[in-house]
């Protein structure tokens, strides 16, 4: 017989045991302790992993030499460069028949151009013909572009003689009329001590001497964008004279050398110094010979191709803007150094073409580096980006280093606000 005390016991645990079934809920101490646990744990695990990383890349070698640059705040918007739908205008010449078509020149009222697969090409109205390649296919890949060839700045002579600034092959002469060329200067000559990297732009003279940008001592013209980033003063100029066949270096340490242009009376070179938004003036003649000053500070973007325009000064195409459209996102990377480094390290850096905003502007600059005017395209319904402007005809021609055509704006359209 069971003892009343073990029943009444036995009654008592089963009671006590429905109390702390999970049904019930638990008291605040249980609770708490339950719910801090996964979140300490969440805590641990993400600083373990966050320190993980920050030790991989600090370990991980970066590939560059990032230098911070501090930019100054970006001009206003107003006055001659107050925004307009100008530029919007431009129609699209060869749409789909060319690739890159980055720097322009006309000979006997037909146009040419270099593109990014290697070839010269003759434009007559919408008709496109290959007048020779600098390089030899494949192309179109990063691994292919130095053998494809890409050519970049361009000027031809009264004689028909076409010069091309080859990122990859150096200063190239080719006939206009057979695509026949020869190199004038090799990318294994040392000019100062350096062989050529990246050949950009070029200016010819009256006598037949030609001035030549090389962009960079470390980078190729397929690595721009990492050129861009390190913003390392490694750009220069060199001189090439036809008839003694002599080269020289006559300007050094220039942040992305690029564009390059003669004054009306030859005393004076222009040179775009892409990376810090400016151009220089390096004085070839007279009482100042040798010396390099800035004729244009602070640009609204990128300057790439410089050329004369028939309003007297020139015409500036930029490659990219700064604080047009949303956040000045590049400029605050520059200034800061490690962030750069991480970039190099961990991301792509032409992933930062996504960056950019995208907005049309070429500008007008008279001989002093005084912005007179500039045309606007704000939703880059025709023109993203510009690499030359080519003044032809009472038409402007639009040069890019990534459009599937060629920009063409009539002049009087430039005053119709």
């Amino acid at each position: 017989m069971e003892h009343p005390r073990q029943r009444k016991k036995g009654r008592k645990a089963e009671g006590s045991k429905e109390k702390r079934s999970p049904g019930k809920p638990l008291d605040g101490k249980h609770q708490t302790q339950q719910t801090r646990t996964p979140c300490v744990q969440c805590l641990v695990v993400f600083c373990a992993v966050l320190g993980l990383l920050t030790t991989v890349l600090m370990i991980l070698p970066c590939p560059a030499d990032p230098q911070e640059y501090s930019f100054s705040a970006p001009p206003k918007l107003e006055g001659p460069l107050a925004p307009n739908t100008i530029l919007s205008r431009a129609e699209h010449l060869v749409e789909g028949k060319v690739a890159g078509p980055e720097s322009l020149v006309t000979y006997k009222g037909d146009l040419y151009t270099g593109t990014a697969d290697g070839k010269v090409l003759r434009i007559r109205g919408e008709e496109v013909t290959l007048v020779g390649r600098t390089g030899t296919p494949p192309c179109g890949t990063y691994e292919t572009e130095p053998t494809c060839g890409r050519p970049l700045g361009m000027r031809v002579d009264s004689l028909g003689n076409l010069y091309i600034a080859d990122a990859y092959l150096g200063l190239l002469k080719m006939n206009i009329s057979t695509g026949e060329h020869e190199t004038l200067i090799p990318m294994d000559v040392e000019v100062a001590g350096h062989k050529m990297m990246f050949p950009n732009d070029l200016a010819m003279d009256r006598d037949g001497v030609i001035y030549l940008s090389d962009s960079s001592l470390t980078w190729q013209r397929r690595d721009v964008f990492s050129l861009v980033l390190e913003m390392k003063p490694e750009g220069r100029v060199l001189r090439y004279d036809t008839k003694t066949k002599q080269v020289r270096q006559i300007m050094d340490g220039i942040n992305f050398a690029n564009g390059v242009e003669l004054s009306p009376d030859q005393s004076y070179l222009v040179v775009a110094e892409t990376s810090t938004a400016r151009i220089l003036k390096h004085h070839l003649h007279g009482d100042h010979a040798g010396r390099t000053e800035v004729l244009t500070d602070n640009l609204p973007g990128l300057p790439d191709n410089i050329r004369h325009s028939s309003r007297g000064g020139y015409w500036v195409a930029l490659a990219a803007t700064r604080g047009t459209k949303g956040p000045n996102v590049m400029d605050a990377i520059q200034a800061r150094a490690w962030l750069k480094r991480l970039i190099f390290k961990t991301i792509p850096t032409n992933l930062l073409l996504h960056a950019a905003p995208k907005y049309g502007l070429i500008l007008e600059i008279d001989e002093t580096g005084t912005i007179v005017a500039s045309y606007h395209d704000p939703d880059a319904a025709s023109i993203a980006g510009g690499s030359e402007i080519h003044e032809h005809d009472g038409h402007l021609y639009i040069g890019s280093y990534f459009a599937r055509f060629i920009g063409k704006l009539a002049m009087e359209e430039l005053d119709r606000l």
